[in-house]
């Protein structure tokens, strides 16, 4: 899977299309902010631990019973 155009960058994550018009792919970044966005910085790994905690949530959410619409996939190389 590819990432395509730009659909939404907010400050922790960036949202890509694909050649699926269903599926999309979520990039968390390292971007740490202050003051309303007037300060951005990288911490490190910071990306990667908001990855985890987003599979982790949305987990417990697919346990509960609530019908989500995500699949598991292979971080892209390099990435980390």
């Amino acid at each position: 899977m590819q990432k395509q155009a730009e659909l939404y960058r907010g400050k922790a994550k960036t949202v890509y299309s694909t050649e699926n018009p269903d599926l999309l792919v979520l990039e968390f970044r390292n971007d740490t902010s202050a003051g309303d966005g007037a300060r951005i910085e990288q911490f490190d790994r910071k990306g990667m631990v908001n990855n985890k905690f987003n599979y982790f949530i949305m987990s417990k959410l697919a346990e509960a019973g609530i019908r989500l619409k995500w699949s598991v996939c292979s971080p892209i190389p390099n990435v980390w």
